[in-house]
């Protein structure tokens, strides 16, 4: 018997530009390199006469946004950039249902505070409305990250056609890890506080020592830390939801007023939440020792060396200051914006500000750390 022919099947959308192949079948999308090996030699030629263009004008967005910054209100600025962030993160369990163009969004908080700490503010108070440069920050930064991940493809690409003995392996390898560092989330946000409890739990007499806080306050810090950072938006609104509710219920002005005086100062903090950033404030969550805080915060304009390299200047590729301290001290508070700042990078600041405080600590951390140095 001969064999039955392979039934052709039609994809649902089809597209080529001679280099490039996308089918879709159903939910399944297939990408196919059609290159020759000289159209893909032209190709990686052709992305490599690309970088000194790409280089300037991400160099143009880089100094627009810091320009646009040192100008702006700090506290002001970083609550609108939280609040933009909001809905793109409702009804999403897990990273992977962001959208590609969303995920740009997600890095705009902790770059911008990034370069809050490292540039001088000249912001002068004079009543006037800086919503419409929010908005022109928020979008040249999202602009600017798209723009990174286009670079670091044609960074590449020049590497591999400008040096000869380059092993390609070890080209791939940096060019996949440089995009690789801009996924957030190191574990699944149930394991948080039990990562933190084995983490931190070994340095307690530290804390005491130099802080005078145990290990289990800074972990329940953390907590309130992490339910305002994920739900306390949304715990507010529906508090104030059920107040509204609750002051339908009135029939007559002077049970409604009452009711409006004995819930205001409630009122008052729930509305704060929603809109003004209590909820960031660190003290005021966590109740932590000022000086545990002061060393996990950077000062607007107090560390310059974000924008201190020689090449590629302020750019998103190197490591950002949040990594170093993961809060942000305006005026006479301490702010943290961002969840993944958070907990990305709290275990490593706490390690740094512990072993600075003299040999006793930088050799006793490694000695009782559980199997993290």
């Amino acid at each position: 018997m001969g064999k039955k022919k392979g039934k052709h099947i039609v994809p649902d959308d089809y597209y080529t530009n001679g280099m490039f192949e996308i089918a879709r079948f159903g939910n399944n999308i297939i990408f196919n390199n059609t290159m020759t090996p000289e159209m893909h030699k032209k190709y990686m030629q052709f992305l490599s006469d690309e970088y000194s263009k790409i280089e300037e004008e991400i160099n143009s967005i880089v100094n627009s946004i810091r320009f646009k910054v040192s100008n702006c209100e700090p506290e002001l600025l970083m609550n609108f950039l939280v609040s933009m962030k909001f809905p793109l993160m409702l009804n999403k369990v897990s990273e992977s249902q962001f959208a590609a163009n969303e995920t740009f969004s997600l890095h705009v908080v902790e770059y911008i505070q990034s370069v809050l700490v490292s540039t001088e503010n000249k912001y002068i108070k004079n009543g006037e409305d800086q919503r419409l440069l929010y908005f022109e920050i928020l979008s040249e930064t999202e602009y600017l990250y798209k723009k990174i991940i286009n670079f670091i493809n044609i960074w590449g690409a020049r590497m591999l056609t400008i040096t000869e003995d380059m092993d390609k392996q070890i080209l791939d390898y940096i060019v996949q890890s440089q995009l690789f560092y801009f996924v957030r989330g190191t574990r699944y946000q149930a394991f948080q506080m039990h990562f933190y409890q084995q983490m931190l739990t070994p340095f307690d007499p530290f804390f005491k020592e130099i802080y005078s806080i145990e290990a289990n306050e800074i972990i329940e810090g953390l907590s309130k830390l992490e339910k305002s950072l994920s739900i306390g938006k949304l715990d507010s609104i529906k508090k104030l939801g059920n107040l509204m509710d609750e002051f339908q219920k009135y029939e007559f002005v002077e049970d409604s007023n009452r009711y409006t005086e004995d819930k205001r100062k409630e009122n008052s903090k729930i509305i704060k939440e929603i809109i003004g950033t209590s909820l960031y404030n660190v003290k005021m969550v966590t109740e932590w020792p000022d000086d545990f805080i002061n060393d996990l915060s950077l000062k607007v304009g107090e560390n310059k060396e974000f924008f201190s390299y020689k090449e590629y200047n302020g750019w998103p590729i190197w490591n950002l200051l949040t990594e170093r301290k993961p809060f942000i001290a305006i005026g006479e508070n301490s702010f943290c914006f961002d969840y993944y700042i958070l907990f990305d990078y709290f275990y490593r600041a706490v390690q740094r500000i512990i072993r600075s405080k003299g040999k006793k600590y930088e050799d006793g951390w490694g000695e009782n750390s559980a199997g993290y140095k």
